[in-house]
């Protein structure tokens, strides 16, 4: 990605490096705000890495005087990645163009990494990485903050939910991998609590999301659906279903809880199968003893009863 100022060979500094805008990069004119966007097909990371971007520069769109948005990367057709980016574009009030390959902009904002911010020098016109002081424990956190948040003031439209109960057990019974194979006991104990098991595929996204504002607790296999567990509301609980070979991840999803106002436990289950070692993120499926089970019933209870009072 080329960055340009007054002319096309002015050098520009960011990550350390310099680059350089060389003859034949389409040029944008336009005061324009530009955001990257990874590829990424993975749902954790698109919510963790790409989505707090995205919703610092919504947000900052206005007061900086934007007359478009850029965003760098290839325009999704549709799946995930497309729900989410018409739900957030819907309350931005300027155009918004992709840009796949390299271009320089003549005057532009550039939200790079949710970590840092940029700022051009007055003198020399580079780009230059800010310093910036943070609330947030893990770095790699900020902006989530600013993802979830939009949800919670509003600013993203949202449907009614289909289903609203106070515990969502989200299933994989329907995979063949990391799943809990006595899902059924699981729902049969949380039940007497109103729990709801759910196939978050079957709905669209803008209704997963508004079932999971609707509820208080959120269960379910380690898996990136978890991330969901973000948007629950304040004082919501995420338990985590989880085994020795999936146990190190468990911190993606732990962080929710200094990001966002939520309790998040784990449970560390027993594992289902004879695959010793992951691979390629397949393992083994998750069987829960009477013991994991009393725990999910405990730290469920214990949420709704904290709610009432």
């Amino acid at each position: 990605m080329g960055f340009s100022g007054a002319g096309f060979f002015r050098k520009f500094i960011t990550m350390g490096k310099e680059y350089r805008a060389g003859a034949g990069i389409p040029r944008i004119s336009e005061r324009s705000l530009v955001v990257f966007m990874s590829d990424t097909s993975n749902y954790y990371h698109f919510i963790a890495d790409v989505m707090p971007n995205l919703a610092r520069a919504i947000g900052a769109a206005a007061s900086l005087d934007a007359e478009q948005m850029v965003i760098y990367g290839e325009e999704p057709e549709g799946g995930f990645r497309r729900a989410y980016l018409d739900l957030m574009l819907a309350r931005l009030g300027i155009p918004v163009r992709f840009h796949k390959g390299p271009f320089a902009v003549d005057d532009g904002y550039f939200i790079v990494n949710s970590a840092h911010s940029y700022a051009r020098d007055p003198e020399t016109g580079a780009l230059l990485k800010l310093p910036q002081p943070s609330p947030y424990p893990f770095g790699t956190a900020e902006g989530m903050w600013d993802f979830f948040d939009a949800f919670d003031r509003g600013h993203v439209a949202l449907p009614e939910a289909p289903v609203r109960a106070p515990i969502l057990i989200v299933s994989r019974a329907h995979l063949e991998n990391r799943k809990i194979v006595n899902e059924d006991e699981l729902v049969e104990r949380l039940s007497p609590l109103g729990a709801e098991r759910v196939i978050l595929e079957d709905y669209s996204l803008p209704q997963q999301i508004a079932m999971v504002r609707a509820t208080q607790v959120l269960v379910g296999c380690h898996g990136a659906g978890m991330i969901n567990g973000g948007f629950l509301g304040k004082g919501g609980r995420v338990i985590e279903i989880t085994a020795r070979q999936y146990a190190a991840r468990s911190r993606d999803f732990a962080r929710l809880s200094h990001v966002r106002p939520i309790r998040y436990s784990f449970i560390l289950a027993d594992e289902h199968g004879d695959r010793f070692q992951m691979t390629s993120n397949l393992g083994n499926n998750i069987i829960m003893s009477p013991q994991a089970l009393a725990m999910a019933y405990e730290w469920a209870s214990h949420t709704l009863n904290a709610e009432a009072s």
